[in-house]
């Protein structure tokens, strides 16, 4: 009789162990990271900080449409580190003249290890909403960083 109670108790022991083993972790959003990202990155915008650049990969590829009013389009590429100098350089003029972007619509999804960010932004100063798209990566467990922007223009 003291055997069975010993291996009964073993057996509840190891069941609840069991069941421990199978409890499922909290589920830890994909996204999270990204998102922080982006949070921080739109307000270094709102704020005029030159650091913006700094979110940016050396090699990031970053590509704009800009549209005329007269329905031409231009398409343009920038060498990621003639952008980021562009950035630096031109927050004291948007600052003095009240001109930043905000961001809407935002949404996050995976592509390979990396995250898309797609939203509209709106440029204050001129007035008009545009989609823009970011491709943020961290390789090796080191910082996020913006590797693609996709995004449209006005004059």
């Amino acid at each position: 009789m003291k055997r069975s109670i010993q291996v009964i108790r073993l057996t509840l022991v190891m069941l609840s162990f069991g069941a421990l083993a199978k409890t499922e972790a909290p589920a830890v959003d994909p996204h999270a990271g990204a998102k922080t990202f982006f949070e921080q990155y739109a307000s270094l915008v709102k704020a005029y900080d030159p650091a913006v650049g700094d979110r940016y990969a050396d090699q990031a590829v970053m590509r704009n449409k800009h549209t005329y009013p007269h329905g031409n389009l231009r398409a343009l590429e920038l060498p990621a580190m003639k952008c980021k100098s562009l950035m630096r350089a031109s927050m004291p003029a948007a600052k003095a003249i009240g001109d930043h972007s905000t961001y809407s619509d935002v949404r996050f999804a995976r592509e390979r290890d990396n995250v898309r960010v797609a939203a509209t932004r709106y440029a204050v100063g001129k007035k008009y909403s545009s989609p823009m798209s970011l491709l943020v990566a961290r390789e090796n467990g080191g910082p996020w960083l913006i590797i693609e922007e996709l995004s449209e223009s006005q004059p």
